[in-house]
């Protein structure tokens, strides 16, 4: 079903206001046991490097999320992990394997995420003693998966996609909006980036429920009232689509009884290249 509405106002907070970026925990563990055995003490010392790495790497690509080891609260938790795979005979492969988890669910693995190859069974020279040698080494292997757009890509679908940047939606004087804790200019979220805000509404002991795709945002700078030095960014929601599962008094009930949030279900990083503009991930 779908259905044209008019959103007045996206409003969009940068800093200085109170929201903030929505974290994600990434963790980093060496699970491959002659790794584990033979690193010893140097085990956390590589661990804290390949975190730094995906952080890094994570951060350069999908800047509207703050990737961190540590946070009070966290929207979803990201895990890459030093495996061992056994076969027949002889045969071994260590790799980095995706996992992930979204809100307080359990965690899942990511099978649309390739696993990253760091040594093979025809590879018998392994760093497994020398963690500067490792660290360096899963840091380049880190770098070189992100590098791919075809991974940048299934890593957007597969994972962060599926994080929620803002949860609230408003009501002030008529107007419904949304509250997103950083600006779309200054994180280059790409045009062709789109919104979707999910809600659950609840009248008495009915559940109304469903999602909106929200496209073609037009920006514009305005100053913030209560923060001098910092300023907010105003979007008009020209269209608004794909309504499922609507109900008419779901703009009723927005503004009480509401569980909603926002992601994106395509998330495109603008960036300026050499040759004009290039749109990632």
């Amino acid at each position: 079903m779908k259905r044209t509405l008019v959103f007045a106002t996206l409003l969009i907070a940068c800093a200085g206001l109170t929201h903030a970026k929505p974290a994600v925990v990434v963790k980093t563990p060496i699970l491959a046991p002659e790794f584990v055995e033979n690193l010893d003490t140097g085990k956390a010392q590589v661990e804290a490097a390949l975190s730094a790495a995906l952080i890094a790497a994570s951060t350069k690509r999908f800047p509207i999320i703050e990737w961190t080891t540590t946070a009070t609260t966290s929207e979803a938790v990201l895990s890459l992990a030093l495996t061992e795979e056994r076969g027949a005979g002889n045969w071994t492969e260590v790799n980095l394997r995706w996992s992930g988890k979204i809100g307080t669910g359990a965690s899942v693995t990511l099978p649309n995420l390739e696993a990253i190859e760091v040594y093979d069974s025809f590879n018998p020279a392994r760093e497994m003693h020398d963690p500067v040698a490792l660290a360096l080494l899963l840091k380049e292997k880190v770098d070189e998966w992100f590098a791919q757009s075809a991974n940048r890509k299934e890593f957007s679908t597969a994972f962060v996609n599926l994080v929620p940047i803002v949860r609230g939606i408003g009501v002030a004087n008529g107007t419904q909006h949304v509250v997103l804790p950083f600006s779309m200019s200054d994180e280059k979220i790409g045009a062709a980036s789109k919104l979707v805000v999910h809600f659950v509404a609840r009248d008495g002991g009915a559940e109304h429920s469903g999602s909106i795709s929200v496209t073609e945002l037009a920006p514009k700078v305005v100053q913030a009232r209560r923060q001098t030095s910092a300023s907010v960014k105003l979007f008009k929601f020209d269209t608004i689509s794909d309504v499922m599962g609507w109900d008419a008094r779901i703009p009723l009930l927005l503004g009480s009884q509401v569980s909603s949030w926002a992601r994106f279900d395509d998330y495109v990083l603008s960036e300026a290249g050499v040759n004009g503009n290039a749109v990632s991930p």
